[in-house]
């Protein structure tokens, strides 16, 4: 039998995120990631509380599902490699320009394997 121990996360983890490498212009891995937070964190969860809100709240008037769904994926970083500031404006600015990024950071968010203390990384 197993203790309650052996299915409980990695609190570095759950606290500073994972690490999504990026890719480079060749398509390689690249010295700059995103930390991603898991998908149950409580700042996620409240971010997306606030995204479910919104969304009903602009249910039938202009379409910005995309700019809100942005918002909640933005969430999901932690921090990032970059030079500038994770702030919320920059997060939005670089997943705009980059959505297989923001579709990357939502899967890996999703996936509760990687925040477990013996898991790789990153996916």
């Amino acid at each position: 039998m197993s203790s309650f121990n052996d299915h409980c996360l990695d609190d570095d983890k759950l606290k500073h995120g994972v690490k999504l490498p990026l890719f480079d212009r060749d398509g390689g891995i690249s010295e700059d990631y995103v930390m991603v937070r898991w998908a149950w964190d409580d700042k996620v969860r409240a971010a997306m509380d606030v995204l479910r809100r919104d969304m009903r709240k602009a249910h039938g008037k202009d379409d910005n599902t995309e700019e809100l769904t942005r918002e909640g994926i933005a969430s999901q970083v932690a921090g990032w490699s970059f030079s500038e500031k994770p702030t919320k404006a920059n997060i939005r600015k670089f997943l705009k320009s980059r959505p297989d990024v923001a579709e990357r950071i939502d899967v890996l968010s999703a996936n509760t394997k990687v925040f477990f203390t013996d898991s790789g990384e990153s996916s």
